[in-house]
């Protein structure tokens, strides 16, 4: 009977259920060979790639179009006098990520500089809370992204803008 389920299997090439299961769920007990059983029938299908294991993907940033408006108005990261100006407002900047900065163990606060020099430049500050839920931050070094969000000021001279969600930050993609 297994053989007939594994043929069935090949000529549709897919399994949306499974019509023939032993009565190991039926009862108490199980029968002796019910689970050996089974696990062939499971195993024989996996085999005859009717079923496979599941994989689950990377999450990755969002991306988003060089031409977007969204990206024609973001501030360059280097243009410090645009994003004093905006200080305390939503808004966005964009540019390369040059430099991902862990002052803290890993999983804390994490900033994505936009210059070696890192006061030359606006930078995200991901808070601890955020980190978990974000893909491999080292995934954007070198990449051109828009990072959008409230701008503040860290101790009078770092233009800074925090993020708390994946959302914020997206890969720009000409």
């Amino acid at each position: 009977m297994q053989h007939d389920k594994v043929a069935q299997c090949k000529q549709s090439q897919r399994v949306s259920k499974i019509d023939y299961v032993p009565s190991l769920f039926t009862t108490d007990v199980a029968k002796p060979g019910q689970i050996f059983a089974l696990a062939v029938l499971v195993f024989s299908l996996y085999l005859a790639g009717c079923i496979s294991t599941p994989t689950i993907a990377a999450p990755r940033f969002l991306t988003i179009s060089a031409s977007d408006p969204r990206v024609v108005v973001a501030i360059p990261s280097h243009d410090l006098a645009d994003a004093k100006a905006a200080l305390g407002k939503d808004g966005s900047f964009r540019g390369i990520v040059v430099k991902i900065y862990q002052p803290y163990p890993p999983g804390g606060l994490t900033m994505l500089n936009f210059d070696i020099k890192y006061t030359t430049a606006a930078a995200a500050v991901v808070r601890p809370s955020a980190v978990g839920a974000l893909p491999d931050m080292h995934s954007l070094i070198g990449k051109n992204v828009m990072v959008s969000g409230k701008w503040f000021v860290y101790r009078g001279n770092r233009i800074e803008m925090n993020v708390v969600s994946s959302s914020q930050i997206r890969v720009i993609q000409n």
